[in-house]
This record gives C-alpha cells, structure tokens and sequence, in this order.
C-alpha cells in the first residue's frame, strides 16, 4: 500500500507482488506490470477485492497495480482530460514502477472498468503516457475523440448485454468508441462489422 501527495491532495495506490515475481526478481528477472483500474465509487480494495486479478497475477507471474482515483464531493474516479493531475499521477505511477520494481518495459498493461474504462482509453489517447503500454482492455462505458493520431495500441473492449444502457454497437457511444481504436490502429472494418 502506498502513497504519494499530489496536488495538495493524498493518493492511494496497491501493488500487489505475487511469489513468482518475487523470485523472478532475485534472479534478476523483469516481470510485466498490469494496472487495473476501478469503476466509479469504487477505491482500489473493492477493484482488487471483485476482479480477482491477483489471483491471475499468482498464476502469471507479473504485478498488478491498482491505483485509487481522487475523491470528489460525489463519487470517487478520474478525470479524463488530457491536462488533468491524472495523467500526472499514472505518469508517477510509472516512474515508480520502473524505479522500484523489476518491470518488463516491454509488457506494461493498463485496463479498467467503467468509468476506469473511460479513464484507461483517455491514457490511451495521451501520447506521452500510451507510449508505456504494450495494450489496453476495459468493459463498460465507452469514451472517444477524433484525433485518431498516436501508434497503434492493441485495445480490447468488452460490452455488456445487461449494462445500465444499450450497448449494441450500433448506438453512438458504442460506435463512435469503436471507430475510434479502429482508425487509430488501421483495423479493418467498421464499428458493426
């Protein structure tokens, strides 16, 4: 459990560092690094606790964190602008992985949940930090921009049948998400197809 001030303000983030890791480590091995990000009024314990990547994590050897997003009047998240503190904080994130950590640069993961969707694909349009990430992957709320500019970044996006409102990718939100990721990364094909 760490934390860092920012801003005048104290932010919270997990790292958990699973057995394999560890000896991978001692033996001077560098490990991948998969940041899961939380829904909206959730903190890195409930994203830790209900994702069960710790458990994956144990079984595939590489280090999870999970980041707590600020504490606003009415709920707990992040801002997805691209000059927000939190693409400050996920770059010091970063650095502290790298610094402490025996990190495959190569294989660094980000992914979220709801609204820790909607921040993870904001991290991904912000060329300064996408660079990190070997690929992304998230459910829930979709989030997008018409600058398609940036290198290709692997996404993977899941749906939900019975989420709060329709996701059928036919619908804007869905579809505008999806032509995002498939011109930035020169896929074939449209948002329905």
């Amino acid at each position: 459990f760490k934390t860092m001030e920012l801003g005048g303000r104290l932010r919270e983030y997990m790292i958990y560092v699973p057995q394999l890791a560890r000896a991978a480590a001692e033996r001077g091995e560098n490990v991948p690094v998969v940041f899961s990000l939380h829904g909206a009024n959730m903190t890195m314990y409930s994203m830790f606790d209900f994702s069960r990547w710790w458990d994956v994590a144990d079984e595939e050897r590489f280090l999870l964190v999970c980041p707590t997003g600020l504490h606003t009047q009415n709920r707990t998240g992040g801002s997805t602008s691209a000059t927000s503190i939190d693409m400050t904080y996920f770059q010091l994130l970063l650095d502290d992985m790298n610094a402490n950590y025996n990190v495959d640069a190569t294989r660094i993961y980000l992914g979220g949940q709801s609204a820790g969707n909607s921040m993870t694909q904001a991290i991904g349009r912000n060329l300064t930090l996408s660079k990190y990430f070997a690929a992304l992957g998230g459910t829930s709320f979709p989030s997008t921009s018409l600058d398609y500019s940036g290198e290709v970044l692997p996404f993977f996006m899941l749906f939900g049948e019975f989420d709060f409102w329709p996701y059928q990718l036919s619908t804007p939100a869905v579809g505008n998400c999806m032509t995002y990721w498939i011109n930035r990364n020169d896929a074939v094909g449209t948002a329905t197809t």
